[in-house]
């Protein structure tokens, strides 16, 4: 009972977030008489596909105590460039591979520019959104987007395909990356030593791990993540241009944050992030329903990113506090 008992109090945000999700749901078929249908609540969990597998890639980056904020420009290149492949006949599988790969090397020059030089990961990334954002517009017709008429069937597969027609495999591949991710994190070497890495950079460094290579890891497997994103947005919208996954960078984020991943690196946990996840594809979807401008729907999420970052770290003050009360207490009691 005990063990069980400090289990549930390592996850006490994650059942938060459960309930949270739980209320979400209530509110929502509230709202509109259409939303307890589970071909409506599938369509509408489609939107969360490609800003889910980013929030996944960023998550295991926060971890380590960095950022990356241009993964929604990794998408951009990545559906631009299947496009391009797609009008110049390469097939179907050799196009996955050549954008698989660019989207390994996007990620890994983040990180290798980090780690290498030392720099401040939010500066660099900042460089590399608007960067990369121009190369999407700079590749062959990024300005001007290839609409369904440049992509063969093939090139559909991905994102536009419905298991028994009902499930979405977009949302079958997030949920295989959810669980790979959380098992990399949490049941892996390499899940220990970005928590190590997250919570001490330097004492890490010192006790053997190589920070830099580990890191640069990690930004190469999001910019894998924001491939297979970039496919299945080619595949659900049949269209790619340089401004996709424009104005994005807030549903990722919050996703992250809202899950409970430190934002200074070293705490959280995946299944927070998939738990966020879909509770603001829930909200979202909701929202829609109900007609609610968007506008608004950018305040409600704005207003989640910075409510759980204070009820976070207002939780970690009331910790710190207890324990100085503790050793204050134990001190004067010898």
């Amino acid at each position: 009972m005990e063990r069980l008992s400090r289990s549930l109090g390592n996850y006490g945000w994650e059942i938060v977030l459960l309930g949270l999700l739980a209320g979400a749901v209530v509110l929502n078929t509230n709202i509109s008489p259409w939303y307890l249908n589970e071909k409506q609540i599938l369509n509408g969990l489609r939107f969360i596909m490609v800003p889910g597998l980013l929030a996944l890639g960023l998550a295991v980056i926060v971890l380590q105590g960095e950022i990356d904020i241009s993964l929604p420009s990794q998408v951009a290149v990545g559906t631009v460039l299947f496009g391009m492949l797609a009008t110049e006949g390469v097939p179907y599988i050799l196009a996955v591979v050549i954008v698989l790969a660019t989207g390994a090397m996007l990620g890994a020059f983040n990180g290798i520019v980090v780690t290498s030089f030392g720099l401040p990961s939010m500066a660099v990334t900042f460089g590399t959104l608007w960067a990369y954002r121009g190369l999407a517009f700079l590749l062959p017709s990024g300005e001007y987007g290839y609409a369904s008429t440049a992509f063969t069937e093939d090139y559909f597969f991905i994102g536009g395909t419905k298991i028994e027609g009902l499930v979405p495999l977009g949302l079958v591949i997030l949920a295989v990356a959810a669980v790979l991710i959380g098992l990399l994190v949490h049941r892996s070497t390499y899940g220990r030593w970005t928590y190590a890495i997250g919570n001490n950079a330097e004492a890490s460094r010192f006790s053997g791990i190589r920070v830099g290579l580990v890191k640069t890891v990690a930004y190469t497997l999001a910019g894998v993540l924001a491939a297979i994103g970039a496919l299945i947005f080619v595949g659900q919208y049949e269209s790619a241009r340089g401004d996709n996954m424009e104005g994005q960078l807030l549903f990722i984020v919050a996703a992250v944050v809202l899950g409970g991943i430190d934002l200074m690196g070293g705490k959280g946990h995946i299944i927070g992030v998939v738990l966020s996840i879909l509770l603001l594809g829930t909200l979202l979807n909701g929202m829609g329903l109900a007609n609610i401008d968007s506008t608004i729907q950018l305040l409600v999420f704005g207003s989640l990113l910075i409510g759980s970052v204070l009820i976070q770290r207002g939780a970690q003050w009331a910790r710190a506090y207890r324990r100085t009360r503790s050793t204050a207490s134990g001190a004067a009691n010898p």
